[in-house]
C-alpha cells in the first residue's frame, strides 16, 4: 500500500509540475512579447521623423480651397499665432511612377507643395535652393536625399535636367518620414502647382493659444467656402496613429499577461504547497540533523524552479522567434537584446519567490517536534 501510495503522489506531483510549466510557458511568452511590443512602440513614437510634427494643423483641403489658396494662405498668415501656411500630403505619398533610373526600376513619389513648405516642416536644405513662387507651372524640382544618392550614387550632383524625367533639377532636401513610419523613406520629388495636394499645414507658434487660433483658422476657410466641412487634425498624432493598432495589442495583451501570471501563481501556489506537505517530515528530519535554514528553503525551492526553468527554456527561443518575424514587418526596428530577454528571467523569477514566500516562512518556522509526532 505504501508503495501504491508513493506511485501515485509521484504522478500527482509530475502533472502538477507538468501544467505549471505548460502555464509559465505561456506566461513568459507574454511577458516577452508584450516588453518587445512595448520597446518597438516607444521607439517608434520617438523616432526622428526628419522633420518637426509639433504644432502643426493638418487640415482637409475641398476643391474651393483649393482654387483660392493663395488668398486664403495670406489671410491665414494674419492669424495671431500661425507661423507657417503651406499645402501638401502629409502623411502620405501624393502621388506615384515608376522609372527606371540606373538600370533600376524605382517607384518615386511626387507632391506637390508651395514655397512655404520647406520652413513649415522644418526641413534641411542639403544643396542648391528650395523651390519658389516663381516655380509654379515650371519642371523645376527638389528631391530627397534618398532621391539624390539614386540618381548619382557617390558623384557630384548635376543641377538641371534629371537623368530619368524632364524635371529640372533645383535643390535637395534632407529625408524625412512623408509617409509611413513603418516603412522606409521612399525617393521623393517635390513641385510647385496645381491642385494636386490634400492638405493646408498651419504650423502654430510654440505657446499659441490653440483653441483660439483654430477657430479663426475655420471661419477663414468658411469666408472662402461656405459649404466646406472643417476637418482638421494635429500632424503628432497622425502620425502616431499609424502604430495605434499596435498600441491596442499591447494594451490587450498586458490584461492577458496579467490574468496569466495570476494564474500562474495560483497554480505555483498549489505545486509549492503539495511539495512541503509531501516533504514536511523530510523538513523536520533536516532541522533535527542541524541542516541550516538556507539548504532546507533551496530544498522547498528546487521542486518549484524545476517547472519554471523548464517553461523559460522552452518560451524565451520561442519568443525570440516569434517576435523576430514580427519585428521583419517594420523597417525601423529595435533589437531583441540581452535586456529583454533578462528581464523576462527576473519578473517569471520575482513571481516564483512571492508565489511560494508563505511556504518558505512555513519551512523557517516549522518545529521539528511537530512534524513527527505521528510517528
Amino acid at each position: 500500500i505504501g508503495a501504491l501510495n508513493a506511485v501515485k503522489l509521484s504522478g500527482i506531483s509530475w502533472l502538477r509540475s507538468a501544467l505549471v510549466s505548460i502555464q509559465f510557458t505561456i506566461t513568459s511568452l507574454l511577458i516577452f512579447g508584450s516588453l518587445v511590443i512595448f520597446k518597438q512602440v516607444s521607439f517608434l513614437s520617438t523616432a526622428d521623423l526628419g522633420f518637426d510634427t509639433d504644432q502643426i494643423v493638418s487640415i482637409k483641403a475641398s476643391e474651393e480651397v483649393k482654387n483660392h489658396i493663395r488668398m486664403i494662405k495670406n489671410d491665414l498668415k494674419n492669424i495671431p499665432g500661425v507661423e507657417y501656411v503651406s499645402v501638401g500630403n502629409l502623411p502620405g505619398i501624393g502621388w506615384m511612377y515608376s522609372g527606371s533610373i540606373q538600370g533600376k526600376n524605382v517607384n518615386v513619389a511626387m507632391q506637390q507643395v508651395d514655397e512655404d513648405f520647406m520652413d513649415m516642416a522644418g526641413l534641411e536644405l542639403l544643396e542648391g535652393r528650395f523651390l519658389t513662387d516663381q516655380d509654379e507651372g515650371t519642371k523645376n524640382t527638389v528631391i530627397n536625399e534618398t532621391m539624390r544618392n539614386i540618381l548619382f550614387g557617390d558623384s557630384a550632383t548635376v543641377f538641371g535636367q534629371m537623368p530619368h524625367s524632364e524635371g529640372q533639377l533645383v535643390g535637395v532636401v534632407n529625408d524625412f518620414q512623408f509617409s509611413s513610419i513603418k516603412s522606409e523613406v521612399r525617393p521623393l520629388e517635390l513641385k510647385v502647382g496645381g491642385l494636386k495636394f490634400r492638405d493646408v499645414l498651419v504650423r502654430l507658434n510654440v505657446g499659441a493659444n490653440a483653441k483660439k487660433a483654430l477657430s479663426s483658422i475655420k471661419s477663414v476657410l468658411l469666408k472662402h467656402d461656405p459649404d466646406t466641412v472643417f476637418e482638421y487634425s494635429f500632424l503628432d498624432e497622425d502620425y502616431n496613429n499609424q502604430f495605434k493598432s499596435e498600441q491596442i495589442f499591447l494594451t490587450l495583451l498586458k490584461v492577458f499577461t496579467l490574468v496569466s501570471i495570476i494564474i500562474g501563481g495560483l497554480g505555483l501556489f498549489g505545486l509549492a504547497q503539495f511539495n512541503f506537505s509531501k516533504n514536511i517530515k523530510v523538513i523536520g528530519i533536516k532541522k533535527i540533523l542541524g541542516a541550516p535554514q538556507l539548504s532546507v528553503v533551496l530544498g522547498l525551492l528546487k521542486g518549484v524552479f524545476r517547472p519554471i526553468t523548464i517553461g523559460l527554456l522552452i518560451a524565451l527561443p520561442l519568443g525570440y522567434y516569434m517576435m523576430s518575424n514580427w519585428l521583419d514587418s517594420y523597417a525601423y526596428k529595435i533589437k531583441i537584446d540581452a535586456f529583454i530577454i533578462l528581464l523576462t528571467i527576473a519578473v517569471i523569477c520575482t513571481v516564483t519567490f512571492l508565489t511560494v514566500f508563505y511556504q518558505i516562512i512555513n519551512s523557517i518556522k516549522l518545529k521539528p517536534i511537530d512534524t513527527l509526532n505521528d510517528e
